[in-house]
């Protein structure tokens, strides 16, 4: 299920999106002349963009809120709890000291601790002592156990997302961290995006042609940039403006211009462009229709790239101990991570009484007993 988007999480989204995020440049008609499909083309393209851009925001912002939440009301008790798991598995282990266990009755226990490790460690890093313990009662030692884990999660995620998406992703990020795997799923996403509707699934010669095009696309846009900084350079340059009042303006916007060439970020120049076409060529209202296939071509790889952004948010490793959340209707979030809350913290009381228990058991049969009772917790 594709996780549900929805504004004021536990507040109210802010309404000022484009202006925060920066409104792209449109193409208005005159008086007497309606737009070409060119410039239409180019208009849509500049609402997609702005749509997409306001879209990003408000998905991380949701995002972030369930997170920050679930760490406020949920990671610490997970951390608690994890404590308690561990020191239970302790004093287990120490109670069987006393006693003489049958093999049935040692593999029983031993299961019970190995149990209360494994949920232990998947909420909190192990200290060396307790990888010991895990390893005195396994049969592989911790490193051993962690690599098959490590080994069924990959293998888990990789046919779920072959499953849903029928490609495979590259297993060598899992080992490489979080943000080589983030750009592997957005990598593959995008792969997936351009291969819709053209009933090609599988990396191929056509997938690695595709990858030149779009290497040649890229270098394309650079080029669009780079020309567009050097022709307003020649008109905004403040050296040659007399005009003390605006040769400051020029400055500034010089400055401006200056960023957005090193950034890449040719919606801006665009902007820039527009302004000064409008203050100072106010009887051209039209841009020439050469310059507008080269802008829409630029901002179409542009749209495309921002549509890999949305859809990658979904599989960032930041979210992943929130996903099960994700899904909810904005209106259950906070309830279902306050009753989580609630049960965890019932457990950890529980896990306080069984540390008691064990504490003062004597006798073998008792100490099965809460073996049982444990196992069926």
């Amino acid at each position: 299920m594709k996780p549900a988007i929805q504004p004021g999480l536990f507040e109210d989204f802010p309404e000022e999106t484009e202006g925060r995020l920066g409104s792209m440049v449109r193409i208005e008609p005159s008086s007497d002349q309606d737009l070409s499909p060119l410039q239409k083309k180019f208009n849509n393209l500049a609402r997609k963009i702005e749509s997409l851009r306001a879209k990003i925001v408000e998905k991380e912002k949701v995002y972030s809120e369930i997170l920050q939440y679930w760490g406020k009301k949920l990671a610490s008790t997970h951390t608690i709890i994890a404590d308690k798991q561990t020191a239970l598995a302790f004093a287990i282990e120490k109670k069987t000291r006393g006693f003489k266990l049958g093999s049935r009755q040692r593999a029983t226990v031993g299961e019970t601790i190995l149990a209360l490790l494994r949920d232990a460690f998947d909420k909190s890093p192990p200290e060396k002592e307790a990888q010991d313990l895990f390893t005195r009662w396994n049969n592989t030692s911790f490193d051993e156990e962690l690599k098959r884990q490590e080994a069924e999660i990959t293998e888990a995620f990789t046919d779920t997302f072959r499953e849903m998406f029928g490609v495979d992703i590259d297993e060598e990020a899992f080992a490489e961290g979080p943000d080589a795997l983030h750009d592997a799923i957005w990598l593959t996403i995008g792969e997936i995006q351009s291969n819709e509707g053209q009933g090609q699934r599988k990396r191929s010669k056509k997938q690695l042609e595709k990858e030149e095009r779009e290497r040649l696309a890229a270098e394309f846009e650079k080029k669009s940039v780079k020309s567009l900084y050097i022709s307003l350079v020649k008109v905004l340059h403040p050296d040659a403006e007399m005009d003390a009042t605006a040769k400051i303006k020029k400055e500034q916007t010089m400055k401006e211009l200056t960023v957005a060439y090193e950034a890449g970020d040719l919606h801006t120049l665009l902007r820039i462009e527009r302004e000064w076409i409008e203050r100072e060529v106010s009887a051209t209202r039209l841009l020439p229709d050469e310059k507008l296939k080269a802008y829409i071509s630029a901002l179409r790889e542009q749209a495309h790239d921002l549509e890999e952004e949305y859809y990658a948010i979904d599989y960032s490793p930041q979210y992943m101990q929130i996903e099960e959340y994700l899904s909810l209707n904005a209106p259950w979030v906070k309830q279902r991570i306050d009753k989580d809350a609630q049960l965890e913290r019932r457990r950890a009381a529980l896990m306080d009484e069984l540390l008691d228990a064990f504490s003062i058991v004597n006798e073998k049969q008792a100490f099965l007993a809460i073996i049982r009772d444990l196992q069926g917790e």
